[in-house]
């Protein structure tokens, strides 16, 4: 038998990195295609932008599904897990402001986003093999809290902003 080699325990580091549930989801996320749908619904035209929309809105995403934390701490929600586990890469999280984030949200608002909900739909039922024989998508019930007072149906660049009413007391 060969001698047992002796481990030099000062040559050894503990490296701790926190990667949560992000490793499942981004294999769902990978397997649907998400960023390559955002890519074609919601393009990258700006110059000043540093990072895609749609890794923007996967970051966002990811941070909904995660930990629901407001836009202006996607940077430093995103620098507490390991590099790359959100979707960007150490070089793209230095640059995600909730400017960039901002932007993204506003060319997903102004993106056909029913052809997108419904790309997404179809790539979930191919990818995942789902029957849509009993499946159903009821939106009728939506809430919301607090005062929006601009909330009446107006245009905004061209498309028709929800109409947001007091609830019914009765």
């Amino acid at each position: 038998m060969a001698p047992h080699a002796q481990l030099d325990a000062s040559a050894l580091t503990l490296a701790s990195q926190r990667l949560g549930p992000l490793p499942i989801i981004n294999h769902f996320l990978e397997r649907l295609g998400l960023e390559a749908l955002l890519d074609r619904f919601v393009q990258t035209n700006d110059p000043r932008t540093k990072i895609p929309n749609s890794t923007c809105l996967g970051v966002l995403l990811r941070s909904i599904i995660v930990h629901r934390e407001p836009i202006y701490r996607q940077h430093e929600t995103v620098c507490a897990y390991a590099n790359g586990v959100f979707g960007v890469s150490a070089r793209q999280a230095k640059h995600l402001v909730d400017d960039s984030i901002g932007r993204a949200l506003d060319r997903l608002f102004l993106a056909d986003r029913g052809a997108l909900l419904t790309a997404c739909v179809v790539a979930a039922g191919k990818v995942f093999g789902l029957s849509f024989k009993e499946l159903h998508n009821d939106s009728t019930s939506v809430r919301f809290c607090g005062q929006y007072p601009l909330a009446r149906g107006r245009a905004v660049r061209g498309k028709r902003a929800p109409f947001i009413v007091a609830p019914w007391v009765g």
